[in-house]
């Protein structure tokens, strides 16, 4: 394996990680026990695994800011086609989140999945699906 896609996937390990963590507290990631579609999991953790990303709030400018500050976590999923976002998409409602807006970019699809405990939530599930 390369050494830049090691640490590529060293990178997204930790981002995990941190959500797992900011996820600790959270009301949604506590009580959650819904009962999912493993197939819809699966394939969801091999588009993340491909070319996802996190994004996640800074809080120190958060602090500083204050409600100037709008930015949240969220995570990315990166759909090569317009059939690849429609798949993503009808994944996602099975599992269970709420489908926000993609937008394009690099003649590529993004499909957001926004706030903490979604991220939280959606890491957790692709994280038993590891490659």
């Amino acid at each position: 394996m390369p050494k830049e896609a090691k640490e590529a996937k060293q990178a997204k390990i930790a981002n995990a990680a941190k959500a797992a963590k900011v996820a600790k507290d959270s009301k949604e990631a506590k009580e959650t026990k819904v009962a999912v579609d493993r197939e819809a999991i699966q394939r969801l953790s091999e588009f993340f695994n491909r070319n996802g990303y996190v994004r996640f709030l800074d809080e120190t400018r958060r602090a500083k800011d204050g409600e100037h500050y709008k930015k949240g976590a969220e995570v990315r999923l990166v759909a090569d086609s317009k059939a690849e976002l429609t798949e993503i998409q009808r994944l996602l409602k099975r599992a269970g989140f709420k489908v926000a807006k993609p937008f394009s970019k690099s003649n590529q699809w993004r499909q957001p999945i926004y706030g903490v405990d979604a991220v939280a939530r959606f890491l957790a599930l692709v994280k038993t699906f590891k490659n």
